[in-house]
C-alpha cells in the first residue's frame, strides 16, 4: 500500500512539473518534493535526466550533476524516507541539525526536533559542503 502511495505522489509531482508552461519556474515546490523528484528521476534509467538535471541549481557543472546522479542510483532503494533539514553552524564552531515538519493547512514549517551535531560529523559536512 506505501509503495502504491509513494507511486501515485511522484507521478502527481511529475504531471505537475510536466504541465508548467515555463519549466525554469516548475521547481519552486517544496525542499521534501525536490528530494523525492531526485530520488524517482534518478531510478528511470535516463529516461528523465534532463528533469533531473532540473532540479540543480544551474551554475553547477554539468560533471557535478552527473556524478550525483550516479551517486543516488546507487545508493536508493525501493524505500525512502525523506525528512527536511536545517544545518547550522555558529561561529563558535557549534553546530544545530533542525528538522522541519510542513504542514499544508497553513502551509507552514514547524520545527519537529533539534540535534547538536557531534564535532566529527560537523567536520565532515565543513569539508563536504
Amino acid at each position: 500500500m506505501k509503495k502504491i502511495v509513494y507511486l501515485l505522489m511522484l507521478i502527481v509531482m511529475l504531471f505537475l512539473i510536466g504541465c508548467s508552461d515555463d519549466r525554469k519556474e516548475s521547481h519552486s515546490f517544496s525542499p521534501a518534493m525536490a528530494a523525492s523528484g531526485m530520488s524517482f528521476l534518478a531510478g528511470t534509467n535516463e529516461v528523465f535526466y534532463g528533469d533531473f538535471e532540473e532540479l540543480f541549481d544551474p551554475q553547477l557543472d554539468a560533471s557535478f550533476v552527473r556524478e550525483k546522479y550516479e551517486l543516488v542510483n546507487r545508493t536508493k532503494a525501493d524505500r525512502s524516507s525523506i525528512s527536511t533539514l536545517a544545518y547550522i553552524t555558529y561561529e563558535n564552531g557549534k553546530s544545530l541539525l533542525v528538522q522541519l515538519r510542513h504542514d499544508p493547512d497553513p502551509d507552514k514549517y514547524y520545527i519537529y526536533n533539534v540535534i547538536e551535531v557531534p564535532e566529527d560529523v560537523a567536520a565532515f559536512f565543513e569539508e563536504e559542503l
